[in-house]
């Protein structure tokens, strides 16, 4: 139920409200708690479930991206704790239910200028699973990759970016045209990491992936950038000596080992 503010509501649906039967989930925006939602004692239905509807009415756009999506791509091989929302609304963070679950998962609102520029699959959920009707907005493989790689901490580390990225692989899921035209918009240093990412893991699948288009967006001048940004605030590297390897093709200072699940 959308479009009503709390100090609007009928006498009736705030009794309602106060035995729990439904819960806000944005300014103007209410969603009922179904029984497996109260015999579970989650505090909100799935995601899934309102997050189209509630972004429609805040009028922003948005996508399920980083492990969500990666999930629905067949490439996330545990659990995961955290739902990122790549929207243009700058909203806090909240707490969500997890399905067939009775904890729950923080579902972190990241901001974005342009998601619409951005690639996404509009997906129809399963009837019977979910409420008829219900779609949902995911990153493609190709901007799920790239996410990742510019924000690794909410993909859950380097290794599990490079897990999505060799699952990717080994499925065949990324279209490398498509891959070369999103990276484009990303900065320069979320490409020449995602190239060196995919080289390391197209090695451990085997080889055979081609990945020219992608390096034909990097500049021959462009800066050297480390893979893991950060480290060496801690950890500078000897001048003369330094155990940093190069990564000419892509300008990157591999200063961290990458160790995909296998």
């Amino acid at each position: 139920m959308l479009g009503v503010a709390a100090e609007s509501l009928p006498s009736s649906l705030r009794r309602a409200v106060a035995r729990g039967d439904f819960v806000r989930v944005c300014r103007g925006g209410w969603v009922a708690r179904d029984d497996v939602c109260k015999s579970m004692q989650r505090p909100l239905p799935d995601l899934e479930v309102y997050v189209d509807d509630m972004m429609r009415h805040l009028g922003h756009g948005y996508y399920l991206g980083f492990n969500a999506a990666a999930a629905v791509h067949g490439a996330v091989r545990r659990g995961f704790s955290n739902t990122v929302v790549v929207t243009s609304a700058r909203t806090v963070h909240r707490i969500a239910a997890r399905r067939r679950q009775s904890d729950t998962m923080v579902v972190t609102y990241m901001h974005s200028v342009d998601p619409h520029r951005r690639g996404f699959d509009r997906r129809r959920l399963p009837d019977g699973f979910y409420p008829p009707e219900t779609f949902v907005n995911y990153s493609t493989p190709e901007v799920t990759l790239l996410d990742m790689v510019r924000t690794p901490a909410q993909a859950g580390g380097l290794d599990q970016v490079a897990t999505v990225a060799l699952d990717l692989v080994e499925c065949a899921r990324l279209d490398l045209e498509a891959l070369a035209a999103q990276a484009l918009t990303y900065p320069e240093t979320v490409r020449q990491r995602a190239g060196h990412i995919l080289d390391a893991v197209s090695g451990v699948a085997g080889g055979g992936l081609d990945t020219d288009r992608l390096a034909a967006t990097i500049s021959p001048r462009a800066a050297v950038t480390p893979l893991m940004p950060g480290v060496d605030r801690f950890f500078p590297p000897e001048r003369d000596h330094s155990p940093v390897v190069l990564d000419a093709r892509w300008r990157v200072r591999v200063n961290t080992f990458l160790d995909p699940d296998t």
